[in-house]
């Protein structure tokens, strides 16, 4: 808008009402270009509009807010199962009290800048791509190849050692193969020797469910990585929970696909808790306070055998 519309398209494009034309009370060049778009997208441009006082930056900041604060129509798998989260309350309290639309152009105005620049220095770089640096010395183009290959040698050798290691190192998956019934993807095998164990409750006969402990890298706690629960499967994830002591819960999936994640635990405190295997699992609250994205449910689990209560969090 700064370039393309100047001050003499003020007078071309006018609003046309009841047949008449209505010249606009704000007529600088960029407010009719900005209007139309405003119009395709149902934002009202009656506050740069109406206003000759408004500058593109201020409508820039009020147009940026509204496009933010418009909520898309949800997926028929939300409107079925998740009534709470079709209106984030705290993320339109965001968007409406703490964000500020002038420092996101700023940050938007500086990451161009950036790039350009970043583009600048990739073309000086590359009138020396055919030349190579180590150190003092310099090689030119009719070395290059070879000192590619005496590189690249090497390291493909290095990388052969990990693959036969780590990659193509060879594991049993019989209990997988005995119970593809309670598998997602059969072409995610798990593996016997670090798969976990159902034992409760005690005597049952199965003990299958697609889940394996998974330790080492940054991480100092060993967690457990399963899949997404289905409807045959949902007892068996919930008897893992209480076995191995699980205090908090982790859905790393898309849900926009009702195939991809059985219900699994009470959506809501009003909903009817889930009981399994001689577990009762109850949904305590829901919090979005931790962030306006993640909803936080807190689950409290009875063993109906004992009378031992637990209390977890899933996210």
């Amino acid at each position: 808008y700064d370039h393309k519309w100047r001050n003499c398209c003020t007078d071309v494009i006018l609003e046309e009402e009841f047949k008449k034309f209505i010249k606009l009370h704000n007529r600088q060049g960029w407010v009719v270009p900005l209007k139309s778009l405003c119009d395709k997208v149902g934002i009202s441009p009656n506050f740069f509009a109406d206003n000759k006082n408004v500058t593109l930056k201020e409508a820039r900041a009020l147009v940026l807010k509204s496009r933010l604060e418009i909520t898309s129509e949800p997926s028929a798998w939300l409107v079925e199962n998740d009534h709470l989260g079709l209106k984030n309350f705290d993320l339109l309290y965001y968007l409406a009290t703490e964000l500020d639309p002038h420092a996101v152009h700023m940050r938007l105005a500086l990451y161009n800048e950036q790039t350009y620049a970043d583009q600048g220095r990739v073309r000086v770089a590359g009138k020396y791509y055919n030349n190579i640096q180590l150190g003092k010395r310099m090689f030119g183009p009719s070395k290059k190849q070879k000192f590619i290959r005496s590189i690249t040698g090497g390291m493909e050798r290095r990388f052969e050692i990990l693959d036969n290691q780590v990659n193509y190192l060879p594991f049993t998956h019989e209990a997988f193969d005995k119970n593809l019934d309670k598998c997602r993807n059969w072409r995610v095998k798990c593996r016997d020797s670090s798969r976990v164990t159902l034992q409760y409750p005690y005597g049952s006969e199965n003990t299958f469910i697609h889940a394996n402990y998974v330790c080492g890298g940054p991480l100092f706690n060993k967690f457990i990585l399963t899949q997404a629960p289905m409807e045959n499967t949902i007892g068996d994830f919930w008897r893992m929970v209480w076995q191995e002591k699980a205090s908090y819960i982790f859905m790393v999936i898309g849900r926009k696909n009702r195939d991809r994640c059985s219900e699994y635990w009470p959506r809501c405190p009003e909903s009817k808790s889930i009981v399994a295997h001689g577990l009762r699992v109850h949904n305590v609250g829901i919090s979005f306070s931790r962030d306006p994205v993640f909803r936080v449910s807190y689950i409290r689990i009875v063993d109906n055998f004992g009378g031992e209560v637990r209390y977890g969090t899933t996210c």
